[in-house]
């Protein structure tokens, strides 16, 4: 086995310090091998992701862009607010990425199955997971969304490795 050295800013040496008194020597080896095999495998599944933003009105031409970057989807969730009997004549499709710089975008689409209803979809940019239940501002239409679905939320966390139970101090 060879050896390697790493270098630890001063700023970081306590969180190092701080590993090894829990993992050891060799099991922080391990741990760090370990954390560049889940870093690398999430680069990996990087693409370049285009999206379609803006309004599809129910007649005329549609007002609509494409947005692109590069990054991975982390989860996706339909929501529906239907009135009718079987409650899927309208909804919202909901889709996560976590961009390669490392923020997180928030794309929705807001459909409907009802004649003369347009169809709009935003997007916005955040630097952490958003909040379940949470609304967001769009980018493109200035349209607040609806709430953000909680599975949407838990399925990017379980993704990413992220535990987002709310702790409570009682």
């Amino acid at each position: 086995m060879s050896k390697k050295t790493i270098y630890v800013k001063d700023a970081d040496e306590a969180v190092f310090e701080e590993a090894l008194s829990f993992f050891g020597e060799d099991n922080v080896s391990r741990l760090i091998i370990d954390a560049l095999k889940t870093y690398i495998a999430a680069k990996k599944t990087e693409e370049e992701i285009t999206l379609e933003v803006g309004t599809w009105p129910a007649k005329g031409a549609d007002e609509t862009h494409k947005i692109g970057f590069k990054g991975r989807l982390l989860a996706e969730a339909t929501t529906y607010l239907g009135q009718t009997s079987s409650n899927d004549d309208r909804g919202t499709d909901w889709q996560l990425y976590q961009t390669a710089k490392g923020k997180y975008l928030l794309w929705w689409r807001n459909w409907s199955r009802w004649e003369n209803e347009s169809t709009t979809a935003d997007y916005t940019v955040l630097e952490e997971l958003p909040t379940s239940g949470t609304s967001y501002f769009g980018e493109v239409l200035y349209d607040v969304s609806s709430p953000v679905p909680g599975g949407l939320v838990s399925s990017a966390a379980a993704v990413l490795g992220k535990d987002i139970t709310q702790h409570l101090d009682i």
